[in-house]
């Protein structure tokens, strides 16, 4: 289990992660298809008296159907930056939508165009067979089979069409910024397609305060914050210049077992002021004690709670070489406040937040 997330699959050894957001917005899309499903129906002509599917049961399906898509639009992505090289953390999907979190950065604006095309290549690829379908075969013997192919078929030809438009962050948003970068520097390019993002962001709030699609405004704001946020990462970059994680993680690393008391991990922490301690169990690290942990067991008197019980389990990791910039980023991802920096399965250090930011101010 992930924070706020829950790990349902893995697809071409990228974890698949369903945030909680998700289930709050899937009776709301149930509903909303549900209800227009006989105006679908009536739209291709499918006798509504022959439906045998409940329509909320159809809507319920058509939602499950339009996530299965959005997996199918990230694994896209996934693949092309696989076959580049750039592994994927995970896919999450949320209420928008979702989000593959790639290991590093396209390197050159040729790679971010063809990671950015391949999700809505897919989705297109899903839509032209299911609309051929819904439109020229006949709906008299499987009326429902027909319908939610064809309502599928749209979804995604929606899913595509939107994506492509030029308005960061979505993928139409990485192509216009990988095409200004033949032009234009990185940052700069960043900054043009980030300000078309907003614009796009307040027409899609405007319109949608106008026909009180509540969607709508929560998508304009996603837009808007994740225009600025990539403005503000690229400006990171720049400013990080060379440095990576090897230049400020802390070293030597003191482990501790888990089946190790609570008081000695406090005496250890008072005499080696180490931010976080990694758990190991029969040689392997199997979780780590982080600096919330730590100010848990030394706020709240008598805990009984053993090391395995209080340790996060899942462990996110970083590179010696690996810039700055994308260790920041990856802390964000994961809402961590310290990574564990590993050289080929071997622990060298723990870099932290707090040491990221010191440095940077001067």
């Amino acid at each position: 289990m992930r924070l706020r997330a829950l790990k349902i699959a893995r697809v071409m050894g990228i974890p698949i992660y369903v945030h909680y957001s998700l289930l709050l917005i899937l009776p709301f899309l149930t509903w909303s298809f549900g209800k227009n499903i006989i105006l679908f129906a009536q739209m291709l002509d499918v006798p509504t008296d022959q439906l045998q599917l409940p329509p909320y049961f159809l809507g319920f399906l058509l939602s499950v159907g339009l996530f299965v898509s959005i997996t199918l639009h990230e694994l896209g992505h996934s693949w092309v930056a696989l076959r580049q090289n750039i592994q994927i953390q995970n896919i999450t999907l949320m209420f928008f939508g979702g989000i593959a979190q790639l290991d590093n950065l396209p390197r050159t604006p040729s790679k971010e165009a063809k990671i950015a095309i391949a999700g809505p290549l897919v989705s297109l690829v899903i839509a032209l067979p299911c609309l051929f379908i819904g439109l020229y075969i006949q709906a008299k013997e499987m009326p429902d089979l027909i319908l939610y192919v064809w309502q599928l078929g749209l979804i995604n030809l929606v899913l595509a069409l939107f994506n492509l438009l030029p308005a960061f962050p979505m993928d139409g948003g990485r192509i216009f910024r990988s095409l200004l970068s033949y032009k234009f520097n990185y940052r700069m390019a960043t900054k043009i397609a980030a300000i078309v993002g907003k614009v796009f962001a307040v027409v899609f709030g405007i319109y949608g305060i106008y026909q009180g699609n509540f969607i709508l405004i929560i998508i304009a704001f996603f837009v808007y914050s994740s225009a600025s946020q990539e403005t503000r990462n690229v400006a990171l970059k720049a400013f990080s210049g060379d440095l990576k994680s090897q230049d400020l993680m802390t070293t030597p690393i003191e482990l501790i077992n888990a089946d190790t008391p609570i008081e000695v991990v406090k005496q250890k922490f008072i005499h080696t002021k180490q931010p976080a301690f990694p758990v190991i169990e029969n040689g392997k690290i199997v979780g780590i004690i982080t600096s919330k942990i730590l100010a848990r067991i030394f706020s709240e008197n008598n805990i009984t709670a053993g090391v395995t019980d209080l340790m996060e389990r899942q462990v996110f990791t970083v590179r010696p070489e690996e810039p700055i910039y994308t260790v920041l980023l990856r802390m964000n991802q994961n809402h961590q406040e310290q990574l564990l920096v590993v050289e080929e399965q071997r622990l060298v250090g723990i870099i932290t937040r707090a040491a990221i930011m010191n440095a940077l101010k001067y």
